[in-house]
């Protein structure tokens, strides 16, 4: 079963380009011209954020959150992995960091469609720290490691997308007469 399993999340992230593709569509008919044509970045940058999220809690927080939780042994305690329980919780993290790696690609989006402005978004951004604290908290095991290093791409990339908004914001302003 476990190879099903992850056989299941590999092919949910390779054809990733396609579900984000689909979700566009889904989205596209309520839109303007102007607004449709950010499709293909929105799929591109949507792909690449979500791998590289993936890519990210792989390499960098999972060696060392392990080592975290495996330090909690001694000679009279000692940590085993079951297969069976670290897998499913392994696959929960991945799909947590790539789905946390999409707040440019949403915040972007959001300004681009005109809901809000980089203003409206940085005004927001103390609030949006709070909402990342929390969001880190419930997304990863309960250590200080994890949810520090899903905290920091939250808030870092909450204010690239506000600087996507930003760039948006000008090259979408009309000249005047």
């Amino acid at each position: 079963m476990m190879y099903m399993k992850n056989s299941l999340v590999v092919g949910v992230l390779l054809a990733s380009p396609w579900i984000f593709w689909q979700l566009w569509m889904f989205i596209a008919p309520g839109l303007y011209k102007k607004e449709k044509a950010l499709a293909i970045p929105f799929i591109i940058a949507s792909t690449v954020c979500f791998a590289g999220g993936a890519v990210f809690g792989y390499k960098l927080v999972f060696p060392e959150a392990f080592t975290v939780l495996l330090g909690f042994s001694d000679e009279t305690l000692v940590a085993t992995l079951f297969v069976k329980e670290y897998m499913p919780f392994f696959r929960r993290m991945l799909l947590a960091f790539g789905v946390v790696f999409e707040v440019p690609v949403v915040v972007t989006f959001l300004a681009g469609a005109g809901l809000v402005t980089w203003q409206q978004l940085l005004k927001f951004s103390r609030w949006w720290i709070v909402c990342a604290a929390f969001i880190s908290m419930l997304l990863t095991p309960q250590d200080v490691y994890t949810m520090v290093m899903m905290l920091i791409p939250l808030v870092l990339l909450y204010f690239v997308g506000v600087g996507c908004a930003y760039v948006l914001s000008i090259f979408q302003k009309k000249p005047s007469p």
